[in-house]
């Protein structure tokens, strides 16, 4: 569950993009201007995987037409994210508190777009950023977890900026 996940992340100052959950009535033009969101933005489902039940959304419009069609489906709650400028993701698979797995998806192409392998990303297996290990370690342990998977970018794919927690 996304909007659980991105609560907690924020409980616990886990860094990540601008994110706020969207209930039924919430206001969304007040939600953009209060947020200082600028579009396109990022709607994603709470249950989506695999870049399914991710939609870039361009103007109000859109997004107004997107929750409409979403609660109209039985969504009652969304999350609005802003776009960072990223062309590549890391996956970490962490297995009794240590990394076990990792491999970088990155999007080949000129403009933004998930980097599912789904939609052309190539992938790299080999390098990983080790400056910043502790700090994705830790974020699995400030969740109190000892198993799971974060896909973490970081903003400009500049490696010496603080990583964001998708």
């Amino acid at each position: 569950n996304k909007v659980f996940m991105h609560r907690r992340f924020d409980e616990l100052g886990i860094n990540t993009p601008a994110t706020f959950a969207v209930e039924r009535d919430t206001d969304l033009a007040a939600l953009i201007a209060d947020a200082g969101l600028e579009f396109p933005v990022l709607v994603k489902e709470p249950h989506s995987n695999n870049s399914q039940g991710l939609h870039k959304v361009t103007d109000l419009g859109a997004l107004e037409r997107l929750r409409a069609d979403l609660t109209g489906a039985g969504a009652s709650t969304l999350l609005v994210q802003e776009i960072l400028d990223m062309r590549r993701d890391l996956r970490v698979i962490i297995i009794g508190g240590a990394i076990v797995h990792h491999y970088w998806r990155i999007n080949l192409s000129d403009e933004w777009m998930p980097t599912t392998t789904r939609k052309g990303s190539g992938v790299d297996f080999v390098t990983f950023p080790e400056r910043w290990r502790s700090t994705i370690v830790g974020a699995m342990d400030a969740l109190g977890l000892r198993n799971g998977a974060f896909d973490v970018c970081w903003d400009g794919d500049d490696l010496d900026t603080e990583p964001y927690f998708l």
